[in-house]
């Protein structure tokens, strides 16, 4: 009532008692960046125990001289064609993958590593139906698989690979190591018959380049730019590498040392 001297005590309905402050209004947080390649994460694929800015993942087994991938190199620009049937699953993959720090792509888009995605920290598909996964890593060729997703599958479904190494000729230059020099390159290699190209030009015995007055043979001089240099011998693995020949470098001169790896018995 009027008189009622409780009633002035009341907090009026939707206002705080009185000696609090009314709290201020929540900003809704924005979605964290994709750590890997800048692109706004998944719902469902993030990265077990990764904070938002632990930087981009890129592939140790690279050589420290050779550029790591880019996000243009792993992103499926065009998506490729998976190979084989569709794979039925849940909607939590474990990747069992060969080698295990291969990286994965859920329909375009890398959300991390193999390793990361075992039958505890399984990936978390976004929605049910059918999703393109890409295994790539470097040296290796990329394994395309289709599965179909049901929210009725029980458990974690495993996902099981084993990527194959590429061979040399199509192996992308910035996955091969580097040579930087101003001038010229000389190889010791073995075995003895190995020979040389260059840009796929044959320049003869590798031994014809060994180097200097004491390395009693000559240096292969180079016009500037980069150059893929291959070796090759019968029965052997080849080997290629990047000469980049450049006014900047700090070696007018570099002796590079290969051993190629023999072929398994029976390869062609």
């Amino acid at each position: 009532s009027a008189g009622d001297p409780r009633a002035a005590s009341q907090p009026r309905s939707g206002q705080p008692p009185p000696g609090l402050s009314q709290p201020s209004p929540v900003e809704p947080a924005s979605p964290s960046p994709d750590p890997l390649a800048g692109r706004s994460s998944r719902s469902g694929t993030a990265l077990p125990g990764a904070a938002a800015d632990d930087g981009p993942v890129r592939d140790p087994a690279l050589p420290p001289t050779a550029a790591g991938p880019s996000d243009a190199d792993l992103a499926d620009a065009t998506p490729p064609q998976p190979s084989g049937p569709a794979i039925a699953t849940g909607m939590r993959l474990a990747m069992r993958v060969v080698p295990a720090d291969a990286f994965v792509l859920l329909d375009g888009t890398v959300v991390g590593k193999a390793a990361q995605f075992g039958a505890r920290s399984p990936l978390l598909l976004p929605s049910p139906g059918e999703h393109r996964i890409t295994l790539r890593r470097a040296g290796m060729a990329d394994r395309h698989l289709r599965i179909v997703a049901s929210e009725s599958g029980a458990g974690v479904s495993p996902i099981l690979a084993t990527l194959q190494p590429l061979a040399a000729g199509e192996t992308p230059f910035h996955e091969l190591e580097v040579h930087r020099v101003g001038k010229a390159v000389a190889f010791r290699v073995d075995p003895p018959t190995t020979r040389v190209l260059v840009d796929g030009v044959d320049h003869g015995l590798a031994a014809r380049y060994r180097g200097g007055r004491f390395g009693g043979g000559n240096w292969l001089e180079l016009p500037l730019g980069l150059h893929r240099v291959s070796l090759v011998a019968p029965g052997h693995r080849r080997l290629d590498v990047v000469v980049d020949v450049t006014s900047g470098a700090e070696e007018e001169r570099r002796v590079v040392r290969l051993r190629l790896p023999p072929l398994p018995e029976g390869a062609p």
